[in-house]
């Protein structure tokens, strides 16, 4: 499995085929943990993109990850003018602060990210989700069925093309 990492003023980022983690550290990250920004693991099929403004000599450089909520609405920003504005006002969530030195390893980063976002968006619908064998459907069927979700007559005919 291809993993590719780079290091930032406040955290730590590393990125697999199937998730990215953010791993705080220093005095930055101590304060992002404490306004609620702490460790993350972020499955690969929620991100939407990435952000990244350029560090140099006087300013330091910004990587943002943005994050699709479980029913699809974005809520991270996902432009460099939004993310400044959300750094500015403490936001630091999917975020990560970083030197010049660090630049190049973002910008790898950022673009390994943005190739398995494509290759995700690029799968058949059935190899995107986690793949559920019959028995997993069986039980949730039944749950919807106890949950009086639905009916018997419905509970048997989802079984019946379930099973077929």
């Amino acid at each position: 499995m291809t993993e590719i990492s780079a290091t930032g003023t406040d955290a730590e980022v590393t990125a697999t085929e199937e998730k990215i983690f953010i791993k705080r550290k220093g005095l930055f990250g101590i304060a992002s943990s404490l306004s609620g920004n702490g460790d993350e693991a972020i499955p690969m099929n929620k991100v939407g993109k990435v952000v990244l403004q350029n560090a140099n000599a006087l300013v330091k450089g910004s990587f943002q990850i943005g994050v699709f909520d479980k029913d699809g609405t974005a809520v991270a920003a996902d432009n460099v003018v939004g993310w400044t504005a959300s750094v500015l006002a403490g936001n630091l969530k999917h975020s990560v602060i970083f030197g010049k030195s660090a630049q190049a390893d973002f910008e790898a980063l950022r673009d390994f990210i943005n190739e398995q976002v494509e290759r995700i968006a690029n799968l058949p619908k059935a190899e995107s989700g986690p793949v559920l064998g019959k028995a997993d459907e069986l039980k949730k069927l039944a749950q919807l069925k106890a949950d009086g979700i639905l009916t018997e007559a419905e509970f048997e005919s989802e079984k019946k093309k379930l099973l077929s």
